[in-house]
């Protein structure tokens, strides 16, 4: 009798003991699950270059919650320190800045090819002093007249062409930039537009609109700077 007694206390022990640990464990997932709700759903990634993120090893700096979903989503802050979003990756949502670069150098490349064509549709036409019609041009009337067919507003002389623009290096050079030299006076006092490989389209006072080469050894001397309207 006194066994059994001792048997029937020690599974009440047992029993008691069983359902507290149960509902600790409850309580455990429950408090787990809360806290996976309301811990980050946007990752903010930051990355010192472009290269870096094209290998997929960007780092996580931040972390935020995202209230309009529940799904994660990754801002990726580039070298510029630009916030891009688009492309779903592993859940997240994030453009990579490779592609975001490449999207702004077509941009630029297909403005500049368009400002290329209209220039050469005026091959041959004559140099004519204050000209700004296709009845013939001096130089800056022709950037006038090209540019403005491709809705970029400049200013009328090549000096100001050249103040007004954003200034870059020869080697930053893109088909449809303006390329200035120094000719018959001191100072900017020419312009042509850029064609690529070396090759830019002007207005020549001797030869009406033509093509030539930077490399060439007159215009290599001449050579002042170039700018960028777009």
């Amino acid at each position: 009798m006194k066994s059994l007694s001792i048997i029937l206390c020690f599974s009440l022990v047992l029993f008691f003991f069983s359902n507290a640990l149960a509902s600790q464990i409850e309580d455990s997932n429950s408090s787990a699950a809360n806290s996976s709700k309301s811990s980050s759903s946007v990752m903010i990634i930051e990355s010192d270059s472009s290269e870096d993120l094209s290998k997929n090893s960007p780092q996580v700096v931040e972390t935020s919650e995202n209230s309009s979903k529940g799904s994660p989503h990754v801002v990726i802050i580039d070298a510029d320190s630009e916030s891009l979003s688009g492309t779903s990756v592993m859940g997240a949502v994030y453009e990579d800045p490779v592609s975001s670069w490449r999207k702004r150098a077509s941009a630029l490349a297909s403005r500049g090819g368009l400002v290329a064509r209209t220039a050469k549709k005026f091959i041959g036409v004559p140099y004519r002093w204050g000209g700004v019609s296709p009845a013939g041009f001096d130089c800056s009337g022709f950037i006038l007249k090209v540019y403005g067919a491709n809705g970029i507003n400049v200013k009328r002389m090549a000096d100001e062409q050249y103040y007004a623009g954003k200034k870059i290096k020869k080697s930053e050079l893109l088909v449809g930039d303006l390329v200035f030299f120094s000719t018959y006076a001191p100072g900017v006092s020419h312009v042509g537009i850029y064609l690529g490989k070396g090759k830019f389209i002007h207005a020549s006072s001797s030869r009406g609109v033509t093509i030539d080469s930077l490399d060439s050894e007159y215009y290599k001397n001449a050579y002042v700077g170039a700018c960028r309207y777009w």
